[in-house]
Formats: structure tokens, sequence, C-alpha cells
């Protein structure tokens, strides 16, 4: 969103952010999802009460924070099986938050810390791919939406419209996905 300054005239580089399965290695989304608020899971955190950082998932929107919007937004859309976003070396010795209740409800309860293991296991994972979109790193063009509208709140569109551009970009995910 590059928006003219009203007291310069000049453009300014934007007024806000969308990342989408963030690695890992963003300082960012480290720092925040560290500094979460207290009862917010790891895999959904919620940051001072959303008014300049929000998180999304497959099942959820970025209107559930408690504050409004500021006039800068960053939204992080982010899978709890995403491999990439929740992989971090401490992982081979150290059970990671998103693995403590409440889990994700995209996470296998089957799941299990085990040191060294699950570090392979999830590098594994991430080597492999392959799961449909929705789930692990895979980002469904539906939910790239969402996140969009929930973080520019864009004028003109009503539900319909909406489904509609949904429904045409996951034909086209499909047709990518097949060729």
């Amino acid at each position: 969103m590059i928006r003219p300054r009203r007291d310069t005239g000049v453009q300014v580089a934007f007024d806000g952010a969308l990342w989408s399965g963030p690695p890992f290695r963003s300082a960012t989304w480290r720092t925040v999802t560290q500094r979460r608020d207290p009862d917010s899971p790891a895999w959904l955190p919620e940051f001072r009460e959303g008014e300049v950082v929000r998180f999304m998932n497959q099942y959820s929107d970025l209107s559930n924070a408690e504050a409004p919007w500021g006039p800068f937004r960053i939204a992080f859309l982010q899978y709890a099986s995403d491999p990439i976003t929740f992989f971090s070396p401490s992982i081979f010795y150290r059970r990671p938050d998103w693995l403590r209740p409440p889990r994700g409800p995209d996470v296998s309860p089957e799941l299990r810390w085990y040191p060294v293991v699950t570090g392979l296991q999830l590098a594994a994972d991430i080597a492999a791919g392959g799961v449909p979109p929705g789930y692990g790193h895979s980002y469904a063009v539906g939910d790239y939406v969402d996140a969009w509208r929930g973080l520019t709140g864009p004028r003109g569109w009503d539900a319909q419209g909406i489904a509609r551009l949904k429904a045409h970009l996951k034909r086209q995910q499909l047709t990518e996905q097949v060729q």
C-alpha cells in the first residue's frame, strides 16, 4: 500500500505488511511470538491487543483483536502445521511451545517430541513438501485473500465478490498443481 503523505506529497514505502508462512529466521516474527500475550498459543499469538501485529491461520481471521488497527499494520498468515515457520535448531534439544497444549487444529495429536528425532522429522517434512493447500507450508489462496482483506479493509468488496475472487484463484492454483 504505497500512499502519498498528505503533508509533503512524498511517497512512503508502505503502511503495513503481510507475511505468509514466515520463516523461523524472521526477527520480527520471532520477537513477537516470544513476547506474545501470556494466554495465547505460539501457533496463533496475540501481541499487545493486536493494534499493530496480528496473526491468522486457515481457521481464523484478523478481526479477533481487542484493539482497533493502528495506522501501521503487520499481519502474519501461518499454519500451525508449517514446519518452515516453526522450525528452530533448538527443537533438537528442547520441546517447542507449539507442541504444548493447546495444539493447533492441524497438528496431529500423535506428534510427540523426542530429542533429535523430532528435529529430523521436521527437516524431512520441509524437504518432502507435497501437502495439500491449507496445511504445512502450502498456503491456500483463499487464506491469502482473507489476510489481504483483513489487513487492508478494501472498500467495495462484498461477500459475493470475495467468493468469486477466491474461486478464480483456487482454479488457478489447481491448474498450476496439475502442470
